[in-house]
């Protein structure tokens, strides 16, 4: 599990695989934000962000942690509980391609543009 931090508040997300040989995760966010990074009591149970894929992204430059700007921290390993929520359908697509910059917007319209 990683924890994002973006405008004073702390997102959880879920690293689903790896894609390629160590190129890049693909994460999952949990629904909700926190005022601190979260641990796995905070998330047990906890529904993804959005439905369907819509909260997984495959982050290029996200391959070494803490990120450069500390921004982004691991927080936990082998917890086998993703966030729970239904799965994308045939066509819907399995994740959106993102990077380290553009995932702070992409987190923005996750979460409706309400980060505090």
């Amino acid at each position: 599990m990683i924890s994002f931090q973006l405008a004073g508040r702390f997102h959880a997300a879920f690293v689903r695989e790896m894609s390629g040989t160590n190129e890049f995760p693909v994460i999952e966010f949990y629904a909700g934000t926190f005022t601190r990074p979260p641990a796995w009591a905070d998330l047990s149970g906890r529904p993804a962000a959005a439905d369907r894929g819509r909260s997984r992204f495959g982050v290029v430059g996200l391959s070494h942690l803490p990120g450069p700007a500390h921004q982004v921290l691991a927080v936990e390993a082998q917890d086998p509980h993703p966030p729970h929520g239904a799965d994308p359908r045939p066509g819907e697509g399995l994740w959106r391609l993102s990077d380290l910059m553009s995932l702070q917007e992409d987190v923005r319209r996750l979460f409706g543009g309400r980060i505090h």
